[in-house]
């Protein structure tokens, strides 16, 4: 399947609107200017004919996918009757400290919620419930993710932790 620019800026408005149906906006991070959004700026690159050095390009693009693929795997899960349960992970990203495509700053816990949701919409996708451990007041399940069975009970259990949290 090819994927347009365009196309994959299409599936991140969505997102962005999904997130704002659910009082959820997602900002830059006021450190390091990380975009959660990049597929915009490539846009406006294209757009006006402006050009690139290699790097921003490759750049850009490396986090565009991330953000895409990210974004495509919430809104293939947002009509789950489990979807409520990743709320507390997405509102994470408002704090704009989540990195996709570089190493976090410090606290590191952040990226793992983010591979905690990522994991949640894979699971989700496949319609294999879940359990998800609330990211900013867990209440002691760990791991963070369990999958469930067809009786709900507990099948498998899964634990994220960026190496510098170790």
């Amino acid at each position: 399947m090819n994927i347009t620019i365009e196309f994959a800026a299409d599936v991140v408005d969505r997102f962005e609107e999904l997130m704002l149906k659910h009082g959820i906006s997602i900002p830059q991070h006021p450190q390091t200017s990380a975009d959660m959004l990049p597929l915009w700026q490539i846009l406006k690159y294209l757009r006006s004919g402006q050009q690139m050095s290699f790097d921003r390009q490759r750049e850009l693009f490396f986090a565009g996918v991330a953000v895409h693929d990210l974004a495509s795997k919430v809104l293939e899960v947002q009509n789950n009757s489990q979807f409520t349960l990743l709320l507390p992970h997405l509102k994470m990203l408002v704090e704009g400290t989540v990195h996709l495509t570089e190493e976090p700053p410090s606290p590191a816990d952040t990226y793992n919620k983010l591979i905690e949701l990522y994991w949640a919409c894979l699971c989700l996708g496949k319609q294999i419930p879940i359990t998800l451990d609330d990211p900013v007041h867990p209440d002691g399940n760990n791991p963070d993710v369990i999958t469930l069975d067809s009786a709900r009970q507990p099948a498998h259990a899964y634990a994220f932790t960026h190496p510098s949290v170790i």
